[in-house]
């Protein structure tokens, strides 16, 4: 990690932070078992890094257009922005925004070899039924192309349906921060525009 977290820094370096690392900090016990509270003992590769290198407020990769947050932000942001508050109860827990609202989020089901995969979730991707509150449904527009089949109209808000339909940015969260360590990524909100089934064109 140590050495992934010293590429972050240079990525952050070069658009123009100085002293990056002053940006990071060990977490404390405290929070870390918040952390865990939130996100079970299986994601150890998210844990791991949190643990050493938690953001200490928000840390922005401009190019990326990725806010990395800290414990404290997760914790807001689950507690009142949305697509968070709903996702959490599924299993998905947010670590990080975009400037449009939207939400990059470990999948904690399913981890294989304490690495989960991260996705990239539209701010309106889930939404409350307005006759039966507290129901939630996807909007079909919002799930990945490669499901589209599958959901013809919007649905229920299962965590089967969320793990079929939501994007997916990277198979793991380590693959995630290697990328983001040698700044591969170019506003990942392009990303998610282009894998979203809304874009997909007629013929």
């Amino acid at each position: 990690m140590r050495e992934v977290f010293e590429a972050l820094c240079g990525v952050l370096n070069k658009q123009g932070v100085e002293n990056p690392s002053a940006l990071f900090r060990e977490t404390t016990e405290a929070e870390r078992q918040k952390l865990i509270s939130l996100v079970g003992t299986e994601a150890t590769t998210f844990t791991a890094f949190y643990e050493k290198y938690q953001p200490d407020d928000l840390v922005t990769f401009a190019k990326a257009d990725i806010n990395f947050l800290s414990i404290e932000r997760i914790v807001e942001e689950i507690e009142g922005m949305a697509p968070s508050y709903y996702l959490k109860d599924f299993g998905i827990i947010p670590f990080a925004s975009t400037t449009g609202g939207n939400v990059l989020a470990i999948d904690t089901n399913g981890i294989k070899g304490g690495d989960p995969r991260v996705l990239i979730i539209d701010h309106q991707f889930l939404y409350e039924d307005a006759n039966e509150p507290g129901k939630l449904w996807i909007d079909s527009g919002f799930v990945s192309k490669a499901a589209a089949d599958f959901f013809d109209d919007d649905c229920e808000a299962t965590v089967e349906n969320l793990q079929r339909g939501a994007i997916e940015l990277e198979g793991s969260f380590v693959r995630f921060l290697q990328r983001l360590s040698r700044d591969e990524y170019d506003e990942v909100e392009d990303y998610m525009d282009e894998q979203a089934a809304w874009n997909t064109e007629e013929e």
